[in-house]
């Protein structure tokens, strides 16, 4: 039978290296294998100094893993900001003008964004929010193509500068339950994952 030795067991059999250009590697945050050394000697306190030293927390967590088979919760207790921590943070630090998004469309047509760009249309779509008496609690459903508009309402409902809502990790920072649904679902299956 022709194509017998092509089974998937072969497509794991991978033994070519693609080395990045030496321009890359010069301008790269990371060289070299101490990542990963470490967080291989040590995964929890590896993952515990990436939390403390990159994120932002409200308050501190006070379990770095609750790990039960088959389920983990990572950083037990912890409260976070995410949009805080997605752009507020960059703004403050003086790198608002970093691009944070860069868009490309299906037909070709491209946006770039900045960090305070985000932010500013982030705050406008939680106004936006407000104004129509959305609430802590309340379920939001976003029906967006992957376009940067999809990004500034999740960030709106995962709070901003104008609410005090916080986010307990792995939640909604407004209270608010997020229905992402992407342009994939057809508007006839729409209400199969609203109500689920």
């Amino acid at each position: 039978m022709a194509g017998e030795g092509n089974n998937i067991d072969d497509l794991l059999l991978e033994n070519r290296k693609f080395p990045p250009p030496a321009d890359f590697q010069e301008n790269a945050l990371v060289a070299g294998t101490f990542l990963y050394d470490e967080a291989r000697a040590d995964d929890e306190g590896f993952w515990a100094r990436q939390a403390a030293e990159l994120l932002h927390w409200d308050t501190d967590w006070h379990t770095i893993c609750e790990w039960k088979l088959p389920y983990a919760k990572w950083f037990v207790g912890g409260e976070l900001n995410v949009s805080f921590n997605c752009l507020d943070r960059h703004v403050l630090a003086g790198r608002g003008d970093k691009v944070a998004i860069h868009w490309e469309g299906e037909p070709g047509d491209t946006r770039t964004i900045t960090y305070a760009q985000l932010l500013d249309e982030t705050k406008k779509f939680a106004n936006v929010l407000k104004s129509l008496g959305v609430t802590k609690g309340d379920r939001v459903n976003i029906y967006l193509p992957m376009i940067p508009e999809a990004a500034v309402a999740m960030l709106a409902t995962w709070g901003d500068g104008h609410f005090s809502a916080r986010t307990i990790f792995g939640a909604a920072g407004l209270g608010l339950l997020i229905i992402g649904l992407f342009a994939r679902f057809l508007a006839r299956k729409l209400p199969e994952p609203v109500l689920s």
